[in-house]
Parts: C-alpha cells; sequence; structure tokens
C-alpha cells in the first residue's frame, strides 16, 4: 500500500502540490492500482502460448525492395531552403 511518505515524494518526483482532499483522492486511487497490479500477479501463464518464440523478428530498417535509388539530391533540395553541415541536411522550412 501507499502511505504519506511515499506520496510526499511522488509529488516531489511529479512536482505537484496536492491538498489534503486530493491528496486522500490520491492515495485511494494508487491504492486500487497496487491492488488490481496484485491480482495480476496471481494469474497462471504456465500454458499461455508464447508468440514472441514462434515469429520471425525482422529488422524494420530494412531496406524495402520496391525502392529505388535516388542519387540527385541536388535536384531534391532545388527549392527548399536547406544547409548542408557535414552528411546531414537541414530543412530550414517547407511551409513558407
Amino acid at each position: 500500500m501507499f502511505n504519506e511518505v511515499e506520496l510526499e515524494r511522488l509529488q516531489k518526483l511529479a512536482c505537484i502540490k496536492l491538498d489534503n482532499k486530493n491528496r486522500q483522492k490520491l492515495l485511494e486511487q494508487l491504492a486500487n492500482i497496487i491492488s488490481f497490479l496484485d491480482q495480476l500477479k496471481e494469474i497462471k501463464i504456465d500454458n499461455v502460448w508464447n508468440f514472441s518464440q514462434d515469429f520471425k523478428v525482422c529488422n524494420q530498417l530494412r531496406v524495402l525492395p520496391w525502392l529505388k535509388k535516388f542519387d540527385n539530391i541536388d535536384w531534391l533540395l532545388s527549392n527548399i531552403k536547406h544547409d548542408k553541415t557535414n552528411k546531414n541536411i537541414i530543412i530550414k522550412s517547407v511551409l513558407n
């Protein structure tokens, strides 16, 4: 259960200040949340299907087969205000 000391620490971490009414309300809500989490701990998951072992994880940064390489960067940037620094291109604005 949450106590007053933990609630005081939580207020400091969250940079909030609660009056007595809201402190009591928050303590009750946190107690309900912790009670619910305790109930979740009791759920048996021994025979639950572990899908993470059955699916192949693919690289989200993979090269897409339909993507074509475009070498003419200067043409792309000809109508856009931009700066080039090292290997980076900084677009100043695209809305103006």
